[in-house]
């Protein structure tokens, strides 16, 4: 096809119809049409040379720009440079001009990880973005006081899309697959400061969708400031890259279930897990409030949750139920000890797999994902156990790939466990140790990484 359009060309130009060096119409790209093979089609590419990319700012030689209807700049592609579908390592540079700064952190993150995925490995990587950094040493030195002004107003300006400087960028590319990026100072034409970044980086290699996911959640995690927000963002994130999201990685090899499945009504009458949150004396209704949060937030949906009130406490009318079609129970005529309430809960208790937990305590989102994806891999184990992320008040993170066991927390573990061994067990005795890995259990499997807060 394409010698044929060559062919056509060279016996018009020879008619006199059109002139050599006259271009090819612009390629309009059609809503989900896949890019190098439309290029083929049209002329526009052979195949065979390089296939480099541009997407915003002045055309460049050398390059297939791509912009939008309503941009009168030179563009060979018709497109929204936005929603691209490109075939994986197809591309062998991609300039993105100053489209990053359109996205918030979500949306870059997930586009940064989408451009990898087009590149082919050593392909590069070039965009521009303000320097957060070079402003706030504005605001912070003896520059004139219009200046200080001036960085106050770029800052708010670009606040909105979360503010990046040379050691985020670092951070987030090479999480994402690049190699570490090289940066030049580039000029604002605004304000005409040299508070810019030319910033370029080189795939190191292909990441898998799973690879990409755990990046982003990492990466969300250092700056999400609840757990619905970094898992809005993941979502985002998600979508972004058209694709489910993978099963979580186990260093046991479990057989996971799917991360964030849609919370919908759980149709079993006997759940897979049953909660039991026990609520101290000495917590509080925003504690409790908090774990619902994290169970709310939970890619596993089968659960119950068994609220075990402590006798002081009264929670008629000030509790949101809103579970999804989850089952909660409350517990109220309760003893005032601990284990006595915990034991009270376990044999309410109807799933087949069971996890005390206090008011105030936060899992990581994919912390019963894990638990359980352990456990039904390995039938000979009767407790999965995490390592507690943090002992304390509060917990920005759940999930901290460099925590060092012993060192970050006082009580060094949390604990599921099959109802089967609490039905083999004197309760009363055996509570104390479900929370330790001292318990003496055969064959107890440890989570990958910290995924736990407990609040004291």
């Amino acid at each position: 096809m394409n010698y044929l359009l060559k062919t056509l060309r060279a016996f018009l130009v020879y008619l006199g119809f059109i002139r050599e060096l006259d271009p090819l119409p612009p390629l309009e790209l059609a809503p989900g049409e896949e890019l190098t093979a439309a290029l083929l089609r049209s002329g526009h590419w052979n195949g065979k040379t390089a296939l480099n990319l541009k997407l915003d700012g002045a055309a460049e030689k050398g390059f297939i720009n791509v912009r939008c209807a309503n941009d009168s700049a030179r563009a060979e592609v018709i497109a929204d440079p936005k929603t691209l579908q490109i075939a994986p390592n197809s591309l062998d540079a991609l300039d993105t001009g100053a489209l990053f700064t359109q996205f918030d952190l979500p949306n870059a993150l997930g586009q940064l990880a989408l451009w990898q995925s087009w590149l082919k490995p050593s392909a590069s990587l070039s965009f521009h973005a303000p320097n957060a950094a070079e402003w706030a040493k504005i605001l912070c030195s003896e520059s004139a006081w219009p200046e200080k002004l001036r960085s106050v107003d770029q800052l708010t300006r670009w606040g909105r899309n979360n503010l990046w400087f040379p050691e985020r960028f670092s951070r987030t590319l090479v999480a994402l697959g690049f190699n570490t990026p090289s940066f030049i100072p580039a000029l604002d034409r605004v304000t005409g400061l040299h508070t810019n970044l030319q910033i370029s980086a080189s795939k190191l290699e292909a990441l898998s969708e799973d690879q990409a996911l755990r990046s982003a959640d990492k990466l969300l995690s250092e700056c999400a400031s609840t757990v619905a927000e970094r898992d809005q963002g993941l979502a985002t994130f998600q979508k972004l890259l058209h694709t489910p999201a993978p099963a979580a990685y186990s260093q046991n090899s479990a057989v996971s279930m799917p991360i964030s499945q849609p919370i919908e009504p759980v149709a079993s009458t006997q759940p897979l897990i049953s909660i039991a949150i026990i609520c101290r004396p000495n917590s509080q209704l925003f504690d409790l409030h908090s774990t619902l949060e994290s169970l709310r937030a939970q890619s596993v949906a089968d659960f119950e949750i068994v609220i075990a009130l402590h006798p002081e406490w009264q929670i008629a009318g000030q509790l949101d139920t809103s579970l999804g079609g989850r089952t909660l129970r409350i517990l109220e005529t309760l003893p005032a000890d601990e284990q006595s309430a915990v034991v009270a809960a376990a044999q309410s208790a109807a799933g087949e797999y069971f996890l005390p937990i206090h008011a105030g305590d936060k899992l990581g989102r994919r912390a019963l994902e894990i638990w359980t994806g352990l456990l039904n891999s390995h039938a000979s184990s009767n407790l999965a156990y995490s390592h507690i992320q943090n002992s304390g008040q509060d917990c920005a993170l759940l999930y901290q790939p460099d925590f060092v066991p012993g060192q970050e927390a006082q009580l060094p573990f949390a604990c599921m466990c099959r109802r089967s061994l609490l039905e083999a067990r004197d309760l009363s005795k055996s509570y104390r140790h479900w929370s330790e890995a001292a318990s003496g259990e055969v064959a107890a499997l440890l989570a990958p990484y910290p995924f736990y807060h407990r609040h004291t």
